[in-house]
């Protein structure tokens, strides 16, 4: 009787296991069933629902926003003009709302009627039978194109883009050079492209296989430089690399040097501008200082930049390390800076004339340090009459052997403060103006060109004056075999009363601070 009732127990125990086994099963496949009837459900619905725009019109036509719709999106409209009056004014004002949620608005009490079908929307006239019955009559209007992209030798080309023209809906060629897109209308129009090919536009109409061919694209490279032989060639010829500064950049800023607007326009190339007058500007290459010169193909040793106008500079290059090198030897191993001068050639034939002025004022220091003017000349409160600094002893009026700067000699006197603020006093505004005149002819063989540049730069210390005087003709005359070209310039500077830079006594800068206490 026990045996009995342990098998009616087992035998219990595994039909109800058997059941609940059951049942989980069924549940699970359920559960699947829900889960895969939401994808789905998120699936179709996942662009229009997620995709949220922002639109603020006020009397805009319709077909306006339409385009805004697509181009900030990637949903396409498709209508007959016929049938609707995309002219007509409308007014919206959304922020991020769903396509149907904006089409409700932007269509209210209008005669339209949409259809939305994933990325494509088809408007209709509500009062006109379409035939339209629902998505399947949508979907039979469009269809699927494939075929191959090859270039004109028959290969294959991969990552060709595809698009239908107007939308962003598109794809790219495999490695054999074939596509498929689908979904395309019957008046649509594939756009093929492809870095370096010419681009393609075709009209599918009722095609369903397109083959294209794309044909190499042809770009011209009209910039050319100057080479060591004063021979013109294409740069992407060259085999190496050199940068070129247009001279209307150089005359943006003209100051007395030329080389002083070189600054930051190419790399590689450093430009210590000093601020002493009438000190031109130090260049260093790539480490290198002191390049070589060379004007309209001719090279100088003893030729600087400041005695070039930058109104005369047509183009300047500059080549670096061993580039230079190659092409002038060992006078181009620290770097070269090739100038093309003008010489009146210009796309327009006749007589010019050409009158530039321009004119920078010196703003002088930014900052002008404080000193003391109650010691004098000394150290540790001593006073020494040989020492530059001023912590000597107290000038307090008594009589001291001193330098005397107007009688040039050494005599007694009261040793007292001579002046206060000497050195801001002392200083003048200072300015620099560039004026030129050029005449240029450019006639059917022949081009000349003549100009007259005047630079005065006046200098902060009183006296100090520079006049840089110009000029410059050349010109091109081109023979039936043989072309012949010609410069001539010459420069003077005048500079009276120059006194000297530096830490020394000739200098006014040092004089001045150290007698001014």
């Amino acid at each position: 009787m026990k045996k009995f009732r342990k098998l009616m127990l087992w035998c219990g125990f595994g039909i109800r296991s058997y059941t609940m086994l059951k049942i989980l099963r069924m549940a699970r496949l359920t559960i699947f069933l829900v889960l895969l009837g939401i994808a789905q459900v998120f699936a179709l619905e996942s662009y229009s629902q997620a995709t949220k725009l922002t639109l603020k019109h006020s009397d805009t036509e319709l077909e306006k926003v339409l385009k805004e719709i697509e181009k900030k999106s990637e949903f396409f409209f498709l209508y007959n003009k016929d049938l609707i009056d995309v002219e007509q004014k409308v007014e919206v004002d959304l922020e991020e709302k769903n396509i149907i949620e904006i089409l409700d608005v932007l269509l209210a009490d209008k005669d339209i009627r949409y259809y939305v079908f994933d990325r494509q929307i088809v408007l209709t006239n509500q009062f006109v039978d379409t035939g339209y019955t629902g998505q399947a009559d949508f979907i039979q209007q469009q269809g699927s194109v494939s075929g191959r992209v090859t270039d004109s030798s028959g290969l294959p080309l991969p990552g060709v883009t595809v698009v239908i023209k107007g939308t962003t809906q598109g794809t790219v060629t495999n490695a054999n050079g074939n596509y498929s897109i689908s979904g395309v209308p019957e008046n649509a129009t594939l756009v093929f492209s492809f870095v370096g090919m010419q681009t393609q536009e075709i009209e599918v109409e009722d095609q369903t296989t397109v083959n294209v061919t794309l044909l190499e694209e042809t770009i011209g490279i009209d910039e050319v430089v100057v080479t060591a032989l004063g021979i013109k060639r294409e740069q992407k010829a060259l085999g190496y690399s050199v940068q070129t500064v247009e001279g209307e950049s150089l005359r943006k800023v003209s100051g007395v040097d030329v080389g002083t607007s070189l600054t930051g326009k190419v790399a590689g190339v450093l430009v210590q501008n000093p601020t002493d007058f009438n000190v031109e500007p130090t260049f260093t290459i790539r480490g290198e200082s002191n390049p070589l010169i060379v004007i309209d193909n001719v090279a100088y040793s003893n030729k600087k930049l400041n005695d070039i106008a930058a109104e005369d500079i047509e183009s300047m290059t500059v080549l670096k390390g061993a580039t230079a090198s190659a092409l002038y030897g060992f006078r181009g191993e620290r770097g070269a800076i090739l100038i093309t001068t003008k010489n009146g050639s210009t796309n327009e034939t006749g007589v010019t004339v050409d009158l530039t002025t321009n004119t920078m004022f010196n703003s002088g220091f930014l900052a002008i340090p404080e000193k003391q003017s109650v010691y004098g000349r000394g150290t540790a409160y001593l006073y020494d009459i040989n020492s530059d600094q001023s912590w000597g002893t107290f000038m307090d009026g008594s009589i001291k052997r001193q330098w005397d700067p107007i009688a040039k000699e050494f005599r007694e006197f009261k040793y007292l403060p001579v002046g206060k603020d000497n050195f801001k006093n002392f200083l003048e505004p200072g300015y620099i103006t560039n004026n030129n005149a050029s005449v240029a002819f450019n006639g059917n063989n022949v081009a000349l060109r003549t100009s007259l540049n005047w630079t005065q730069n006046k200098g902060q210390y009183p006296n100090s004056m520079l006049n840089k005087y110009s000029y410059t003709i050349g010109g091109d005359i081109n023979l039936d075999k043989f072309n012949l070209t010609s410069n001539m310039s010459y420069t003077k500077r005048e500079s009276p009363n120059m006194g000297s830079n530096g830490y020394t006594s000739y200098d006014p800068m040092y004089t001045l601070l150290i007698w001014s206490s």
